[in-house]
């Protein structure tokens, strides 16, 4: 489900499907609102199914992809050089996912990129 002009639907049933996650989603799924609320993402989106949720920056115009069960990270940005791409970090743990929050051009040794054509 991804719906821009109503936040609150987004919100209400994010908040009814991530009670069906199983208790680690749960939890890394708290650490994650902590970590988006405390460097200004929002969320913008959330695929009940597979427990995907899309985050997007306040005045950045960055976008973060972030699969819970995976704890697989995509930032979707505007690279100075090479335009807008996407980098791709696989398997991250909490700590390294507030890192991305921080900086969505972190580079973790766990990913890589795709330019967009």
């Amino acid at each position: 489900m991804k719906n821009n002009n109503n936040c609150g639907l987004i919100v209400k049933e994010f908040k009814m499907a991530s009670l069906k996650c199983p208790a680690q989603v749960r939890s890394n799924l708290a650490a994650i609102m902590l970590y988006a609320e405390k460097h200004n993402w929002k969320i913008i989106g959330f695929y009940a199914a597979t427990f995907h949720m899309i985050l997007g920056h306040r005045g950045k115009g960055q976008q973060m992809n972030i699969y819970l069960t995976s704890l697989t990270v995509q930032t979707v940005m505007n690279h100075p050089k090479r335009g807008v791409s996407q980098l791709n970090r696989k398997g991250l743990d909490i700590f390294q996912i507030e890192e991305v929050f921080k900086n969505v051009r972190k580079h973790t040794g766990k990913g890589y990129y795709v330019k967009r054509k």
